[in-house]
């Protein structure tokens, strides 16, 4: 990802833009990632002044699940794009200080973070759950619920449990295992005020 890329995704209509922070060859540093950060701003500021109006964003802080305008960082001018830091187990004051750097919108934790660990993250998160193949759609959603008590606009996209791998690994959520599949998870997510998949695993060509 560099910052061409990232503001043309941003404009053909991508919701959000992937920083990754956590060990892949993925990877980008701060400064890339402040880089990219502002070529997404500079986007938004771009289609204002041409007059268009500014893109619906995913649900922000007290929402109540409802699509809404959303800033870049503190401050920052509305964008096409809401920009997302992804983490794998990093000390919590680590994930904030890299979404103060970058104005980051969304935090995505793709680690074992816990709901308590996620008490202590500044900015609306996005809570990866890796699920084993018997999962059901109950126990996913009481997974949600715990994730949902410290911020109830918590998004969750699905991985499937590779051992050794968190995320990314380019296998996407069976959505139509089970008598009733998408259809249930999809219920238990509405209840909780979530309506949003991740879609890059069915895209992607390789794993990150």
């Amino acid at each position: 990802m560099d910052p061409q890329r990232a503001a043309v995704a941003a404009r053909l209509g991508a919701d959000m833009i992937g920083l990754v922070f956590a060990p892949s060859r993925r990877r980008v540093s701060l400064g890339q990632a402040l880089e990219i950060a502002e070529a997404v701003r500079g986007c938004g500021a771009s289609a204002r002044d041409r007059g268009s109006d500014a893109k619906p964003r995913p649900p922000t802080p007290g929402g109540q699940g409802r699509p809404s305008l959303q800033r870049n960082g503190e401050g920052g001018p509305p964008s096409c794009a809401s920009v997302v830091g992804v983490f794998v187990n990093f000390p919590p004051e680590e994930v904030n200080a890299a979404a103060e750097a970058c104005g980051l919108d969304y935090i995505q934790l793709s680690g074992d973070e816990s709901p308590d660990y996620c008490r202590n993250i500044s900015r609306p998160f996005i809570k990866a759950l890796r699920l084993a193949p018997d999962s059901e759609p109950g126990e996913m959603a009481l997974q949600m619920d715990a994730y949902i008590m410290p911020r109830p606009d918590a998004l969750f996209p699905l991985d499937p449990h590779v051992p050794g791998e968190y995320g990314g690994s380019g296998r996407p959520w069976d959505w139509e295992r089970g008598p009733h599949g998408a259809r249930d998870l999809s219920q238990s997510a509405r209840r909780r005020g979530s309506s949003r998949g991740e879609g890059c695993a069915p895209v992607e060509q390789e794993p990150l």
